[in-house]
């Protein structure tokens, strides 16, 4: 009896474990052309859909939709990636930010629209260290979209010239 109840302790471990795989799993983006989508934290507290379309094996377009972002009649069959730790989703979202592409302001408001800290401070370093001049103002505008305390501070000290 003592055995049987060892194996079945053992089987609920696993499947716990393997039924939170893809929030431990190290997220290495879309693989495979076409559209692709993950839920990630939002900032406003409910879950975020990021969609990425891959062309080629590269990111060409970044859409997301969450309670106050969408984009209307967006609908596309998409592969499902599912839940994704908020710090991989931007991790692998930032790495797509570069100057003169139009996937970087796509790439920075789905990283603004992201839960936590992490988002206002990868804006506010664009807007104080970036060199390319659109780029810091897509940071600029999402910063000021923000609700967040960090971002407000942000853009007092901008304002009073202590940044």
């Amino acid at each position: 009896m003592k055995g049987a109840l060892q194996v079945v302790l053992v089987a609920i471990m696993v499947a716990t474990c393997s039924g939170n795989e893809s929030l431990g799993a190290e997220f290495s983006g879309p693989a495979g052309d076409g559209w692709h989508t993950w839920q990630v934290a939002a900032a406003d507290g409910d879950e975020l859909r990021i969609y990425a379309l891959i062309k080629a094996g590269e990111p060409v377009e970044f859409r997301v939709r969450g309670k106050y972002a969408c984009f209307d009649g967006f609908d596309v069959d998409a592969v499902d990636l599912g839940i994704v730790n908020v710090d991989q989703s931007i991790d692998w979202l930032q790495r797509h930010i570069a100057p003169g592409t139009e996937l970087s302001s796509d790439a920075i408001m789905a990283i603004s629209l992201h839960r936590g800290a992490r988002p206002v401070a990868i804006l506010s370093d664009i807007v104080k260290t970036g060199t390319d001049r659109e780029l810091r103002e897509e940071a600029l505008f999402w910063l000021a979209q923000s609700d967040s305390d960090e971002a407000f501070a942000v853009l007092d000290r901008l304002l009073s010239g202590a940044l």
